[in-house]
């Protein structure tokens, strides 16, 4: 595989990712992290955990009021889509 080289400047600011040709077929891109990449990956695996420490909640806490606020939204949501409003 050889590395593809474009000129999309995300990439050039990206470290993390890293785009090759399928050497089986140079029509298809393949996308590896990097050994930075990798290092973020596991840096975002501890996220959760964090979070749930920093609040004092427990990760199942959090999640249930995760689901909550995101039924919250789609109801107000429903709700202005549907009511219509004053001119």
């Amino acid at each position: 595989m050889r590395p593809v080289r474009q000129n999309d400047p995300l990439d050039a600011a990206r470290a993390e990712l890293q785009r090759l040709r399928d050497a089986a077929d140079e029509r298809r891109v393949l996308l590896q992290l990097t050994a930075q990449g990798r290092a973020l990956r596991q840096q975002a695996r501890q996220v959760p955990a964090a979070i749930a420490h920093a609040s004092g909640c427990e990760l199942g806490e959090i999640t249930a009021l995760t689901a909550r606020l995101q039924a919250l939204r789609q109801q107000l949501t429903h709700a202005t889509s549907s009511t219509p409003r004053a001119a």
